[in-house]
C-alpha cells in the first residue's frame, strides 16, 4: 500500500465527514446534490437487502435517485444522519471498504431507521469517490445456507 495506514484512515475519514456534512445540510430536500454527486464515482451500483442490484449510470439517473430519497427522508419526519459507529479497510493502494452504522432519528417520535451501509471506495487523483455500496437492514444476518437451486452455497458468513 502506498499510504500509511494512518494517512489512509484520516483520508477516509476526512471523506465521510464530508460526505456526513452534506448530507446533514438542512432538511434532507435541501442537501445539495451537487457537492453529493462529487464524493460519487459514476457509474456506481447500489444493493439493498431483499432487492435486486441497481447500476445508475448517468448523472441524471444518481441525481434523481438522491433527489427522491431525501424527499422520501423528510416526508417520513426524519432528521439529521448519526454514525454511531464506523470501520475501514485497505483493499488495495486505491481502494478502501469503509463500514457504517447509521441512524436517522424520527422528528414525529416514530422509530428511528438504521442499519449498515458497506461502502466500496477508489481514490483517483487524491480524491475518494464511492464506486458500490451495499445497505445491510438490522438483522441481516448472511445468505440463505441453502440455495433454491439445491446444489451447495457458501456457509457462515455474516455482516460485519
Amino acid at each position: 500500500m502506498s499510504r500509511n495506514q494512518a494517512a489512509f484512515e484520516r483520508e477516509i475519514e476526512e471523506y465521510y465527514d464530508l460526505y456526513q456534512q452534506v448530507n446533514n445540510a438542512g432538511k434532507a430536500t435541501e442537501v445539495d446534490i451537487d457537492a453529493l454527486l462529487e464524493l460519487v464515482d459514476l457509474p456506481y451500483a447500489e444493493l439493498r437487502t431483499g432487492a435486486p442490484l441497481i447500476v445508475r449510470s448517468t448523472r441524471g439517473a444518481a441525481e434523481s435517485h438522491f433527489r427522491e430519497g431525501f424527499k422520501a427522508l423528510d416526508a417520513s419526519g426524519y432528521g439529521p444522519l448519526e454514525i454511531p459507529h464506523k470501520k475501514m479497510w485497505p483493499l488495495g493502494p486505491d481502494l478502501a471498504l469503509l463500514s457504517v452504522d447509521y441512524v436517522r432519528r424520527n422528528l414525529g417520535g416514530g422509530e428511528p431507521l438504521s442499519g449498515r451501509v458497506l461502502y466500496f471506495l477508489r481514490n483517483e487523483s487524491g480524491r475518494w469517490k464511492y464506486v458500490f455500496y451495499v445497505y445491510l437492514e438490522p438483522g441481516y444476518e448472511g445468505p440463505d445456507p441453502t440455495p433454491a437451486s439445491g446444489g451447495s452455497a457458501f456457509t457462515g458468513l455474516k455482516a460485519p
